[in-house]
């Protein structure tokens, strides 16, 4: 019986080509998005469990309370980790990790920039990471100890063993390597390529520097005992640091599992490789809306075939067939193309492997794709789409009796085929306006950047002790370039500003105080990137306890004339107001502009940045000048830059990411619905082949059997846009409320979706309809 099933199977799918064609590539292509979206889901969940320990690690976090709101910050005081290993006996390791500035490693003349992490000799005891060579225990036991990457090894000791050798770190004595990392796995938190014992800088610190409560630098994780009552430890974890800072202070302390820390919430100074989570639900729910649009064209489609084969079905009625043979036909039908899209879905998903990656931001593992639980989802989804789409079809294409199907004729329309061709263009419609609106957003967030055009302005880190005390002399030179219209020293990028510190000023109300996020910036630093200012005048270089705030700052202070009072961070930290600079977003869109204060620095060597404006007819030019004086001038130190906008993109790289993808499903799902919609377009043609014939007898023009056609489904299309555009606008807005400035949705966008689905669908259903319409009326009439 199974053989005769197959062959009849057979002799369906050769007998509708095309249609069998478009349901398998539609669901090949939609199942192997949805493998991809599981891979990229399995591994942004599986962050950081491969640690033995990772079910009794977390990581402290402080909530800073102040009237102007709370700040949830990652980074704790460096006497914190050890303390709380004290007195807490549910704590068995405590560990500081510290993220060091970019440095210069070098053997020989071998050179190259990297970001160390420092971290306490228990740093092994709580992640497991592989070790090539060397021992966790003791590896960072020592003073003035590293442990390198095998990525790092292979640069420095290509044909020798790294272990008991030197390298040299610029700032630091010699570090002596102690361990070679594998290369790290792809889902975990922690990046880094070297490893330093954290006492070879912290040795050097003055000991009011390492017994300061009040400065935060230092990410602390915690391995806790296995049998610990969590609720009574976070409890008392709370209100600790109020112990350490005698009963000072309104901070507060909160574990956060390790698990957690990729998905968790975001914090200030978090250096953590983090995902957004919303941003897995937005996929999942994009793959399952191409899903959902690939199985209603799989339904349409097979509806449609189903009207051509009801005298197929009376005449095996007649000769002793049973409903429950040709439900059963119809459900291996239904098993076998959805078995074979799957088997191609797994090639297709191979292939596109690359694109997801681009597309989903991350270097999820191919093996990841290829998994047991991938193979596990695919044949489960395989077992029920053939269930509920088998049985579905097979239940109204049965429900009639023998003498009704040797008598129905082919029926063009049908109320179910009508309403979900509705519900695969609605969802269509509105993941195009959604991914729409995401660019924007985009492009509000790319005009708000500082400077006339971000390609314009060049960012020149200066990595070294060296370099930065020769500042001013690399200025001087940059500046004297063809080309190079403004250079200016300052210590953070300007579209994102993260240090704060507390400030208090004149006319301050008893116990008030609010955070200002701070930048040190040289006098050159408002005409370099075009920032006005409103009031007062720029400092100076040669002046000293001066600043100039932003005017969101002024009017948090209240001051009417700022001009002239004096702000401080503390009794020997005052500083006269002198300007009032214009608002612009130093952070990202989705937080409201903060008070800001500008400071020039004591020394020209304070700064770790140059920024260069450059004529953007000589970029070019410019760029390698820039390059060859920097390698004149200090030539010790790698050259690296980067432009302006780089760097802004980066601070966006979520937003831009989830844009990309919602805009390539929606292309993809606007794809598959006039796939659908042409298949049907095809079955309803050949249904009305004759009909056609006797209107063209009948004088009929190709124009009026052209709008017969195609009419009705631009009407079933105006309504899918009605209702898609309105949903699409919910979405959207939902979407937008993230930001705190937020582009608007005009009106002329929903018009211009509407139109060109409405033209799309049109040309879809137009070019079969013409090419239908010039068959000879003889030929027309000979049909069947």
């Amino acid at each position: 019986m199974l053989k005769h099933y197959i062959r009849i199977t057979i002799r369906q799918f050769s007998r509708h080509r095309i249609s069998t064609a478009i349901s398998l590539i539609g669901l090949a292509v939609a199942i192997a998005c949805g493998l991809l979206v599981l891979a990229f889901v399995r591994h942004e969940k599986s962050f950081d469990r491969f640690h033995e320990h990772a079910d009794r690690i977390v990581r402290v976090y402080e909530k800073q309370v102040y009237p102007t709101g709370d700040l949830w910050v990652a980074v704790t005081p460096y006497p914190l980790a050890p303390a709380l290993q004290r007195d807490f006996s549910e704590i068995e390791a405590a560990v500081r990790v510290y993220y060091g500035r970019q440095l210069i490693v070098s053997r020989g003349t071998d050179r190259f920039l990297q970001y160390p992490l420092f971290a306490d000799s228990q740093f092994f005891r709580l992640f497991s990471y592989r070790f090539r060579a060397g021992d966790p225990a003791t590896a960072l036991a020592l003073k003035n100890s590293v442990v390198i990457s095998s990525e790092v090894a292979g640069k420095l000791f290509p044909d020798e063993n790294p272990i008991g050798k030197p390298i040299q770190v610029n700032g630091m004595p010699d570090l002596t390597v102690t361990g070679v990392l594998d290369p790290l796995p792809a889902n975990t938190h922690l990046r880094f390529d070297l490893l330093v014992s954290l006492p070879t800088v912290s040795d050097t610190w003055p000991p009011e520097q390492k017994e300061a409560w009040g400065t935060n630098a230092f990410v602390t994780y915690l391995l806790l005992a296995p049998a610990v009552n969590r609720a009574d430890f976070d409890a008392r974890l709370e209100g600790s640091l109020k112990k350490y800072r005698d009963g000072q202070g309104t901070t507060t302390l909160y574990p956060q599992p390790l698990t957690d820390i990729h998905l968790g919430p975001s914090f200030v100074a978090d250096n953590a490789q983090r995902s957004d989570p919303q941003r897995i639900s937005l996929f999942i729910f994009a793959a399952v809306l191409v899903l959902l649009i690939a199985g209603l064209n799989f339904v349409n489609l097979a509806t449609a075939q189903a009207n051509l084969r009801f005298r197929e079905l009376g005449v095996r009625s007649c000769l002793g067939a049973a409903l429950g043979d040709l439900r059963r036909q119809i459900l291996c039908e239904t098993a076998i193309i959805t078995g074979l899209a799957s088997l191609l879905a797994l090639a297709i998903g191979e292939l596109a492997y690359p694109l997801g990656q681009s597309l989903f931001g991350t270097s999820f593992p191919r093996q990841d794709l290829l998994s047991l639980p991938s193979f596990a989802a695919l044949v489960a989804g395989w077992i029920l789409i053939s269930l509920a789409i088998g049985t579905y079809l097979g239940l109204i294409t049965t429900r009639r009796t023998t003498i009704r199907w040797l008598k129905v004729q082919p029926s063009g329309r049908s109320l179910v085929r009508t309403v979900l061709v509705i519900c695969q263009f609605v969802v269509s419609i509105g993941m195009i306006l959604v991914a729409l609106v995401m660019v924007r957003q985009q492009n509000l967030a790319m005009a708000t950047r500082l400077g006339a055009s971000g390609e314009q302005i060049l960012i020149v880190p200066l990595r070294s002790d060296d370099t930065r005390e020769k500042t001013e002399t690399l200025r001087q030179a940059l500046r004297a370039v063809t080309g190079v219209k403004a250079v200016t020293a300052l210590d953070q990028i300007p579209n994102d500003i993260e240090n704060s510190s507390t400030f208090d000023w004149e006319g301050q109300p008893p116990d008030q105080t609010f955070l200002l996020n701070v930048c040190g910036a040289d006098e050159h630093f408002f005409a370099t990137f075009g920032v006005r200012l409103t009031e007062g005048r720029a400092y100076t270089t040669t002046e000293q306890d001066v600043c100039i705030l932003n005017e969101a700052a002024v009017r948090k202070i209240g001051w009417d004339d700022p001009i002239g009072k004096v702000i401080g961070s503390g009794p020997d930290a005052r500083a006269t107001v002198v300007g009032v600079v214009e608002d612009f977003h130093f952070t990202s869109l989705r937080n409201e502009i903060a008070p800001l204060v500008m400071f020039p620095r004591e020394s020209p060597s304070a700064y770790g940045l140059l920024a260069v404006s450059l004529d953007p007819n000589d970029i070019g030019a410019a760029g390698r000048e820039i390059e060859k004086r920097f390698t004149q001038i200090c030539p010790a130190t790698p050259y690296s830059s980067s432009f302006f906008d780089e760097t802004f993109a980066r601070l966006y790289a979520e937003e831009i990411r989830a844009q990309k993808l919602v805009g390539a499903f929606a292309a993809l799902a606007i794809l598959l619905a006039c796939l659908g919609l042409y298949g049907l377009a095809i079955f309803s043609l050949q249904r009305r082949t004759k009909e056609m014939g006797i209107r063209r007898v009948f004088g009929a023009s190709m124009r009026n059997i052209i709008s017969l056609h195609t009419r009705e489904h631009v009407i079933w299309l105006i309504a899918a846009n009605a209702v898609g555009l309105t949903l699409g606008l919910l979405v959207s807005r939902h979407w937008l409320e993230r930001f705190a400035y937020r582009t608007s949705i005009p009106w002329w966008l929903l018009a211009a979706v509407a139109a060109a689905s409405v033209l799309l669908v049109a040309l879809t259903v137009g070019i079969q309809t013409i090419r239908a319409a010039r068959t000879k009326p003889v030929e027309s009439l000979r049909y069947e």
